[in-house]
């Protein structure tokens, strides 16, 4: 099996009071929520892979790496459409803190030249706190879970 690395944006906000994390909806056909994440380039780094894709996918240009939170294993079947040979995704999550103001909600055009260029992302806020996760894929709840164990652990240094 092939291993491919992700890298994994997670724009965190309220930490303290009502922890929320930037997702988006993915236009059709897969019509389902995600966080911004995208494949590390050959002799990239994984800090300078999150930053890139966070704007290609985000147009969120004014941000900073705070931690990484970890990495995170999947078993998948590869290609866009999970139609291809079954693959190894090591998903590496950074916890990205924006130096810019956003917005509640904004859309945004992929851009970078990938699969999802030209693309709209519908952008919103998830409170981490929320039990309403069945327009994620379970990998993404799972990235969740990593968040608030992360989050914990940095509330309580």
């Amino acid at each position: 099996m092939e291993t491919y690395y992700k890298a994994v944006a997670c724009v965190l906000k309220d930490i303290e009071t009502d922890p929320k994390i930037l997702c988006f909806v993915h236009p059709p056909p897969k019509n389902d929520f995600q966080i911004p994440k995208g494949t590390v380039e050959k002799d990239e780094a994984y800090d300078i892979a999150v930053l890139r894709e966070l704007e290609e996918e985000s147009g969120i240009s004014k941000c900073e790496i705070v931690n990484k939170i970890g990495v995170l294993k999947r078993i998948c079947n590869g290609g866009p459409n999970g139609d291809q040979k079954e693959e190894i995704q090591l998903w590496q999550m950074y916890h990205i803190e924006a130096k810019q103001d956003l917005a509640e909600i904004w859309t945004h055009i992929v851009t970078g030249g990938g699969l999802d260029d030209g693309m709209a992302y519908k952008y919103f806020w998830h409170s981490l706190n929320s039990s309403d996760f069945k327009n994620f894929d379970n990998v993404f709840v799972r990235c969740f879970d990593k968040i608030k164990v992360y989050l914990e652990i940095q509330t309580n240094k």
